[in-house]
Parts: structure tokens; sequence; C-alpha cells
């Protein structure tokens, strides 16, 4: 299944590439956590229990086809984008102020959704400046990396998380400048889906078992951006 995600993905892109499309944009900025995704409960979080994410502020980058209907003003879109957040310095700094480890590798959050929707340009500024309006809805593949710890007794813990996919919606506006650039705001719900993976222990106890929880992290995130159209 994942691999055909990211296939499809190709393809899509490839795909609008192909056409003559009224119009084409790469855009990137700040991915800035919110609600259950960017708070967090040191216990909870290594216990996986609640719904915290303990994400950190982060960047996105991705790419929009818009095509428009009949009407010059109603569009729609598709566009596929990633999303990356690391963990909260808090949360960071508490967990090795409460463990204190040889070393550690946190884990990060990689969030890639491809979504279709409608946009549509709702009123004149200037005869430069237009202002925006846009929601969407598709697929969010969320993946997070690898956790690494070194004990000082020389012991080694690593948790391997597996991909998950959910349903995911998003809903912004902003402005459209010489028809050459934009700036927005967009609210993302990327889904909630349990955590799932194994962990791996090395040194005195050298066992792995699978992560039995019934956490659900939710993934709501706002995305600030600058875009160019061509």
């Amino acid at each position: 299944m994942n691999r055909r995600f990211f296939v499809t993905i190709g393809m899509i892109v490839m795909s609008v590439m192909c056409v003559s499309a009224q119009s084409k944009i790469i855009f990137g900025g700040l991915s800035l956590p919110n609600g259950d995704f960017s708070e967090y409960d040191l216990d909870k979080y290594y216990n996986y229990d609640g719904k915290e994410g303990g994400a950190g502020k982060g960047f996105n980058v991705g790419f929009k086809y818009v095509q428009p209907f009949s009407d010059s003003k109603l569009n729609w879109f598709l566009s596929a984008e990633l999303l990356y957040n690391g963990l909260n310095s808090d949360l960071k700094d508490e967990f090795e102020e409460k463990y204190d480890p040889e070393s550690v590798k946190y884990e990060t959050y990689f969030n890639v959704p491809v979504m279709g929707g409608i946009n549509y340009s709702l009123a004149d500024l200037s005869p430069d400046v237009s202002l925006w309006v846009e929601m969407g809805i598709g697929v969010n593949c969320r993946i997070m990396s690898k956790f690494n710890l070194e004990a000082n007794n020389g012991s080694e813990y690593d948790v391997n998380y597996e991909r998950s996919f959910c349903f995911a919606y998003q809903f912004g506006g902003g402005l459209k400048i010489n028809n050459r650039y934009i700036v927005g705001l967009s609210y993302y719900d990327l889904g909630s889906d349990k955590i799932r993976g194994e962990k791996s222990y090395k040194g005195n106890s050298g066992l792995d078992e699978k992560i039995k929880t019934k956490k659900e992290l939710s993934t709501t995130t706002l995305a600030v951006r600058v875009g160019y159209i061509f």
C-alpha cells in the first residue's frame, strides 16, 4: 500500500505537468502544530497514552495545479505537499533531564497529504491584488522517523514506527499578487490514527516487542506560506 501511495503521487504530478495548465504553483513556509499535535506530557508521550504529539515548529513545501471552471473565479486544484515537524524542544529537554541518556536521536514527523479541492477568487482588493479562499480533501501519509537512545550503562533502545494513512482535509485563504505570487494561511487536519511499530532493546534485555497502544495521534497544523505561480 505504501508503495502504491507514492507511485500515485508521482503519476499525479507528472500528468498535470504535461497538461496545458492555467497555473502551477510551488510554495513553502512554516508548519505550526496545533491542538493535541503540539501538546505533550512526558510520561504519557513515551508510554503512548493520550493524543499528544509533542510537535514543534517545522516547515512545509508543496506543488499545486489549478484549473478554472467556466467561471474564471472558481477553480479546482490538485496538490501534493510535505509538512515536517520535529519534537518540541521543551519535551526533549525534560526527557534528557529525567533519563540522562548517553545519546538520543528523537523521532520526527513527516506528513505527505495529497488533496483535491476548490479554490475561489473572493474579491479584488486592487488591480494587482485579489483575495482567495479554498478547501480540499484527500489522503495523508504520516511517517515517523526512528527513535534511538543509548543509555549510560551501554544498552540501546530503538523504536521503528509504521506508516499511517488517514483521511485529511484543509481550508484556508490568502492573497494573490500580480497573478504571480501568493501569500496564504491554511488549517490542516491530517487525520488521527494509532501509533504502531516495534521496540528493540539491545544490551541488558535483548528483546523486541510490538508497540501496543490505544493512543491515536491527532495531527493538526497551520501552514503559513508563500508561493510562486508559473
